[in-house]
């Protein structure tokens, strides 16, 4: 945009836009109309931004984004596709911004494509590297979504030898307007070296035409499209890069039919690889012997970036009408995604770094998004269903915001350690690093728990269905519970539970709450009834769940402590009569009764009954069928470092951040010793004007805090002293 009236554009910049927080948000509230000049037509960043950061207010706090109070940029770099030159310009302004506001910055590009070297030496993969290298700054890519796409060849060709290859243009319908490039095939050649190649192309009326050595020319026929043969070494790596193009230059559209490029040499050896990128309204023109290797995209191959994969957390959904939807007849669930592109880079370094949950998402729908399906809307308006590494990229994002609010001066470097080497690994991951997981699972659970000095942390799942359905049972209020048996094989605290509706619009209705608690487990006729109520229970309205998928339900708050090996229960009521959940049960292969119901039994007597209980009544065959219901044990242990942990090798006060601040500031420090430590504040003349330690502390990382509300803009001066240890800094107090 180029500004009018009161708009400005941003510091340091000679185009654009920027608008504030209260001017959108008087935008969005109707205080104004047309004022904000740009809309998200897209969606796609929109649905970004509120998996990264989103409040989820618009819905009941059901869809809650990663890091939900962070402050939010957002950048539009163009309507679709934007140039290297406004990816590098929006990271200049994130970082200006970054400054003037004195705090860490996690900038997300859920962007790529395959045009360029793929061994992190292109423009805006520079930029990143660049970009991170001040503390507190951090980048995180999208790997991309070519992972079942075999779009990549490769190579080595020697003197006198040949490399023929075809690409197939299917039959589409051009996208218009024709001729202004919208429709286009491009083979892009890089070599590991400088050494000399040339090629040939035939089009599929035979028109033929040759690259010529470090130049770009273009074939004066152009009955079959535009073809452009560029030969140059690239200043970038300083290897050649040869690339074949065909487009819509004119009215000619890039034929469909069979295409083919013959490569040859006289050097001695010369390793290539090469990527097929093509726009041809929906269609995809494909190369022989390709594979899907190498296939995360640019800028996802920058070394400083944290790169991230895509694997398979919802299977199933329901849109806004009630209908039910799946990815196919195969759920995949806890997978990679099939769509996840794959590593190494070409210049075999890892990447993608870790993957994230990326099939399938709900976040925010944009109101100006009128290209979505009606089976994608989740809420009419307001939510909407996506899938891709696009989707996986902003849950890295916010968890390297998280790791920042707690850390905000350590480097991009030591929050891609926390993140990849506290990952989920298991049997879908298998042994990491590999080039489709990258270092496993994201688990920001063990990532923070690492980042705050916890000396060891875990997780477990515990699940006791098989993956067939084959039962629901209903829940109404009157005098009936259901509840699950679990037996944790670790100790620690409930930390969430995931359960499963019926699909339909009837299957999750009412007005009241489902109360979920937890209790010991006594001893029953078969497998043990709920005994006496463990910790709080938690009340989930029934407007925020969701039929026909999983809904993960936050247990922290119900203070339950579990022990390894003793069993507890989970109990489920609702508390309306007129509430319903059809809650769904396995197929009962597993021959093993978890499930508990409270209803009266044959003997007439209101109580607990087992399922398998010969004295309860039930109308479901087999016997064991048990509720879709999981169960999620988190376990931290805190306190003195032990031997041959992370033990901070040297003692070290860091420099305040913010600095210049107003009013708070947080102070890092490091003990490499159990010792008595103080840290105080003093002003100008040496008074001593706050305490905030004086105690003994094991050695390990720390964070402090000097609000500074009540005194007066100026220097101060902060001193941390041990028994072997002394150092003050400078802090400027601005108001």
């Amino acid at each position: 945009l180029t500004p009018t009236g009161s708009e400005a554009s941003p510091a340091g910049f000679t185009y654009g836009v920027e608008y504030s927080k209260t001017q959108i948000e008087n935008e969005l509230n109707g205080i104004t109309k047309g004022f904000i000049r740009e809309q998200d037509t897209y969606g796609h960043g929109t649905h970004v931004a509120s998996t990264a950061a989103g409040n989820g207010q618009a819905s009941n706090f059901k869809y809650i984004g990663m890091a939900p109070e962070s402050d939010i940029i957002v950048v539009k770099g163009g309507n679709g596709n934007f140039t290297t030159d406004n990816e590098i310009d929006g990271l200049t302004y994130a970082q200006n911004k970054a400054a003037a506001l004195h705090e860490p910055i996690v900038v997300n590009m859920s962007f790529g494509g395959q045009i360029g070297s793929h061994d992190g030496t292109d423009p805006d993969e520079v930029a990143i590297n660049n970009f991170v290298q001040s503390a507190g700054h951090v980048v995180c890519v999208a790997a991309g979504n070519d992972g079942s796409n075999a779009i990549h060849i490769n190579g080595t060709l020697i003197s006198g030898s040949t490399a023929t290859y075809t690409i197939t243009v299917p039959s589409y319908t051009p996208t218009t307007p024709v001729g202004q490039e919208n429709n286009y095939f491009v083979l892009d050649l890089w070599l590991q070296n400088t050494n000399s190649i040339s090629a040939t192309v035939t089009s599929p009326s035979n028109i033929v035409f040759s690259s010529q050595l470090n130049n770009d020319v273009t074939s004066p026929n152009q009955a079959d499209g535009t073809i452009d043969l560029y030969d140059e070494i690239d200043p970038q790596n300083e290897h050649r890069h040869l690339q074949l193009s065909v487009y819509d230059g004119t009215s000619a559209i890039p034929k469909a039919g069979t295409w083919t490029i013959t490569f040859s040499t006289t050097a001695s050896s010369t390793p290539y690889n090469a990527w097929l990128e093509s726009s041809l309204n929906n269609a995809s023109a494909a190369i022989s012997n390709g594979n899907t290797n190498e296939t995360v995209g640019i800028p996802g191959t920058s070394a400083g970036a944290i790169t991230v994969a895509s694997y398979v957390t919802k299977w199933f959904w329901t849109d806004y009408t009630g209908e039910s939807w799946q990815n196919g007849p195969t759920d995949r669930t806890g997978n990679i995604s099939t769509f996840s592109s794959i590593g190494p880079t070409a210049d075999n370094r890892q990447k993608p770094d870790i993957a994230a949950p990326g099939q399938g998402i709900v976040a925010a729908f944009s109101s100006m998004d009128s290209s979505e399906s009606t089976s994608s809307v989740i809420v009419k308006n307001e939510y909407l269903f996506m899938q891709g590494t696009s989707m996986a990229c902003p849950h890295v994002t916010g968890a390297s915001a998280l790791l920042l609010s707690v850390k905000p001066t350590i480097t991009a470097a030591q929050v891609k350690n926390y993140l990849n080497s506290n990952t989920t690994i298991d049997s879908y991951t298998s042994t990491v690093w590999n080039a489709d997981w990258g270092n496993g699972k994201m688990n920001i659970y063990k990532a923070m728990a690492s980042a705050v000095g916890g000396i060891g942390s875990n997780q477990v799942t515990l699940m006791y269905n098989s993956d067939t359905i084959s039962y629901y049972t209903i829940l109404p209020a009157t005098n009936q519970k259901v509840a699950m048996r679990f037996t944790p094989t670790i100790s620690g605290n409930l930390s969430s539970i995931s359960i499963e509706f019926n699909s339909g619009t009837s299957s999750v209705a009412g007005t009241g709450n489902l109360i979920i608690s937890a209790a010991q487990s006594i001893a029953g006729s078969i497998d043990g009834i709920p005994g006496t109520q463990i910790g709080n229970s938690v009340s989930v309205p029934i407007s925020s769940l969701t039929q026909g998928t999983v809904n993960v339900i936050d247990m922290t708050s119900s203070n339950v402590p579990v022990t390894a090996g003793t069993d507890f229960q989970i109990v489920l009521g609702t508390t309306n009569s007129t509430d319903s959940l059809q809650l769904l049960l396995d197929n009962g292969s597993f021959q093993i009764d978890r499930t508990s119901s409270y209803r009266t039994g044959a003997n007439g007597v209101l109580g607990w009954y087992n399922r398998a209980d010969p004295n309860y009544t039930k109308s479901y065959t087999p016997a064991y069928n048990n509720l879709m219901i999981s169960a999620k044990i988190a376990s931290l242990v805190t306190g003195v470092q032990k031997e041959g942990s992370n033990v901070p090798s040297s003692f070290a006060l860091e420099q305040n951040y913010p600095n210049p601040f107003n009013p708070s500031t947080k102070i890092n420090y490091q003990l490499a010793a159990k010792t008595q430590v103080s840290l105080k504040v003093y002003d100008v003349l040496g008074r001593e004007v706050a305490t905030l330690i004086d105690r003994e502390q094991p050695a390990g990382q720390y964070q402090t805090q000097w609000d500074a509300k009540q005194y007066s803009s100026g220097i101060y001066f902060i001193t941390m002293q041990t028994n072997s240890y002394s150092k003050t800094i400078k802090m400027v107090l601005l108001k």
